[in-house]
């Protein structure tokens, strides 16, 4: 099959914000200093909480894993989805833009996210031009990340079949499977390791062009 659209998954694949979600959680928990030293730091996040199998995805998921009460989430979630972009720096991993300028010379390019779209667009910056405008589907529209992926194929005129999406967790996965999309999971983000079997995996942004070229040129 010939990939004739791409669409991303943000967090953990074009941005790289674990540490300020990492961040955001103990801020927030700073009048409960049990739960604030039970908070996990970036690195140890993949390996504590992650490869355990927790969910972590949309944002209530992640307060949840690292031990936020039901009672807190609320609050915590309000707080994140108005505030996360304005203060934190949230930066493209390297070789992000590099990599969407030239995909997007011969490919469509979407965004499917669980984040809201104030998250989404400011930190990427100039990066978000690369995107076709009826493409991008964050949280705010209320969509499944697997209906999102349908109405960007129909958007475009293609069959979900000739439609990639790039995501960094098994929920991603999960999400192309269902539809028929195929999937390329990262490495680098916040769940899939070097060595995760049973997906086609890259270790950086630099890789995701290659790995579309050599299936398109078979």
């Amino acid at each position: 099959m010939i990939f004739k659209a791409v669409f991303f998954d943000v967090d953990g694949v074009l941005l790289d914000t674990l540490p300020a979600h990492i961040q955001v959680c103990k801020n927030l928990a700073e009048k409960n200093e049990p739960l604030k030293r039970s908070i996990p730091t970036a690195k140890e996040f993949k390996k504590k909480i992650v490869r355990g199998d927790k969910e972590i995805a949309p944002m209530r998921c992640f307060f949840k894993a690292v031990g936020f009460k039901e009672e807190e989430i609320n609050k915590a979630v309000s707080w994140y989805d108005d505030n996360f972009s304005d203060k934190f720096d949230l930066p493209c991993f390297d070789g992000v833009e590099a990599m969407l300028a030239k995909m997007t010379k011969t490919l469509p390019l979407g965004i499917v996210t669980s984040n809201v779209r104030k998250n989404v667009e400011g930190p990427l910056a100039e990066s978000f031009k690369h995107f076709t405008p009826g493409c991008v589907f964050t949280k705010d529209m209320k969509l499944s990340k697997s209906a999102a992926l349908v109405l960007g194929a129909s958007y475009l005129g293609l069959e979900i079949e000739e439609v990639l999406f790039v995501g960094d967790q098994k929920r991603d996965h999960e999400a192309a499977k269902t539809v028929g999309a195929s999937f390329l999971g990262v490495t680098y983000g916040w769940q899939f390791d070097v060595g995760d079997k049973g997906l086609d995996l890259v270790n950086g942004p630099e890789e995701i062009l290659p790995y579309i070229q050599s299936k398109n040129d078979r």
